[in-house]
């Protein structure tokens, strides 16, 4: 299988670049919709349409960075834990080489070997999400790797974990969101003020050392994206 250069780049292998692209094109456990295994994809293609050149700063950032583009990691059919286990394998080698990685999914569930494997190389990392949902539940549907559990999961490794734009969270996820230490959340609605929006502002400013940035699509305006 193979997926377009991210913005129609010049083929660059993964081993002389700085940062890489890595697309997961991974659906397992979503529920409702489906179809997000054709992101990575989708995305890959679409950004070939963007133009290079920043006009309002001049220059053009992809000439700054060896960019490339890696080729899928394909599902793994015996189940989540040896897809998880196979992402972070791969994903853990590129970090220890200094590489920055930008994972293109899927779905949420791969979030946590992917912060396993970078917070092998940075053991005081801290995790910020923008996720129209919590996230937190500890199992969903019986599974405890399911994309309902992302950030529970991403939780119990022991870091801080900030969670921006939630729209929606369980009963269940409601007893956690209130009271668990390293634990920040800013709700959807919090931010639409002045003054929300800047109590996360001075949140996020006060945040030190490497910070893992993960995005679930759901969070921006259903609008824009729908689904």
């Amino acid at each position: 299988m193979t997926f377009p250069n991210f913005l129609d780049l010049k083929f660059l292998p993964v081993k002389d670049a700085e940062a890489v692209i890595l697309p997961v094109p991974y659906e397992a456990t979503t529920t409702y919709g489906s179809g997000t295994r054709q992101a990575p994809e989708a995305i890959l293609a679409a950004s070939r349409q963007v133009e290079l050149w920043d006009e309002e700063d001049g220059w053009d950032p992809s000439a700054a960075v060896r960019l490339a583009t890696a080729p899928p990691i394909l599902p793994e059919v015996s189940g989540p834990q040896a897809m998880l286990d196979k992402i972070r394998k791969n994903v853990q080698a590129w970090v220890g080489q200094g590489k920055v990685v930008l994972a293109i999914g899927g779905e949420h569930t791969i979030t946590l070997a992917l912060v396993q494997a970078v917070q092998t190389k940075y053991p005081d990392l801290q995790i910020v999400a923008l996720d129209a949902h919590a996230d937190l539940r500890d199992s969903y549907d019986g599974s405890k790797l399911s994309h309902a559990c992302a950030l529970k999961r991403v939780y119990d490794l022991g870091r801080p974990l900030t969670v921006l734009g939630v729209r929606s969270y369980s009963q269940e996820e409601s007893q956690l969101v209130w009271v668990a230490p390293r634990f920040k959340m800013f709700k959807a609605r919090d931010l639409h003020s002045p003054e929300g929006w800047e109590k996360a502002l001075e949140h996020l400013q006060k945040i030190s050392g490497p910070v893992y940035l993960t995005i679930d699509a759901d969070v921006f305006d259903p609008g824009i994206v729908p689904g």
